[in-house]
């Protein structure tokens, strides 16, 4: 069997991070804003990791967001390699916390 690549402790940290910040990032943030960055930072590092063989139960525990919100996040940012498969999934009303 092959070793499962797993998140590294920095990566760990940084998503923890990086989640906690962009969590806050919620409409009319400005461009350049910490919290914006933030946000796109985590995404992109999402979907490296994920794109790298990490799966999104770990990711989610990570972060602490649940796996369909990464996954809507990585695709919302259009990131993750593949096309999104449900073309309405933003418009649907998801259930705020």
């Amino acid at each position: 069997g092959q070793q499962k690549p797993h998140l590294s402790q920095p990566e760990k940290a940084e998503i923890a991070e990086l989640a906690r910040l962009a969590t806050r990032n919620a409409g009319g943030v400005p461009l350049g804003d910490p919290r914006r960055v933030a946000s796109e930072r985590f995404s992109s590092l999402l979907a490296r990791t994920h794109s790298r063989g990490v799966t999104w139960r770990e990711l989610s525990a990570a972060s602490g967001l649940t796996v369909p919100a990464l996954k809507a996040r990585v695709a919302r940012h259009g990131l993750g390699g593949q096309v999104p498969k449900y073309k309405g999934v933003q418009s649907l009303p998801g259930p705020r916390s």
